[in-house]
């Protein structure tokens, strides 16, 4: 049985937050590097978007499976070690931001040199295709229903294997 407080509770929700920040911004990170790679080696931009689309929906479910597991896994939610992993997801997050923010400065001129007509074709034709950018949207809202089904379906596992969170609202 695990025991927390009210602190630990606080630190739990604040690292499950930084947990789909981070998915979500080193999804956006990934999914910028998978679509310039597509535009440079000249796939058609429908088939650039839906590979794209597909390929960060895969890695969302994967990241999130792995990181679950890993709490599922993990038998020690002491008060410094909760403390610990939220320090690390904050640490993750802002690491992942700061590529992220680099990644268009480096990236974006030096296809705007070499790829310029590429670069903006990608665009117009995707912005021209109704369904594309309502597409886009609908994976972005489904990663959230992922999320949150596979979050659900977690919890059934760390009940089954006999967890329970207790004690919450006791004095440390």
């Amino acid at each position: 049985m695990i025991k927390i407080n009210k602190r630990q509770l606080v630190y739990l929700i604040g690292i499950g937050a930084f947990i789909i920040s981070t998915l979500n911004v080193l999804t956006y990170l990934i999914k910028m590097g998978v679509r310039d790679f597509q535009i440079l080696i000249g796939i058609e931009p429908s088939l650039n978007f839906w590979i794209t689309e597909l390929s960060v929906l895969l890695i969302f479910i994967i990241a999130e499976i792995v990181i679950l597991k890993w709490f599922i896994k993990n038998d020690n939610y002491s008060k410094e070690n909760i403390k610990k992993i939220f320090v690390f997801w904050i640490i993750s997050f802002l690491g992942i931001e700061i590529l992220q923010f680099i990644y268009p400065i480096v990236a974006t001129p030096f296809i705007l040199k070499n790829y310029e007509d590429v670069y903006f074709s990608y665009f117009n034709r995707l912005n021209s295709n109704r369904l594309i950018t309502i597409m886009g949207s609908v994976f972005a809202i489904l990663r959230y229903f992922i999320f949150g089904l596979i979050l659900y379906i977690g919890q059934k596992l760390f009940i089954k294997n006999r967890y329970e969170l207790s004690e919450i609202g006791k004095k440390e």
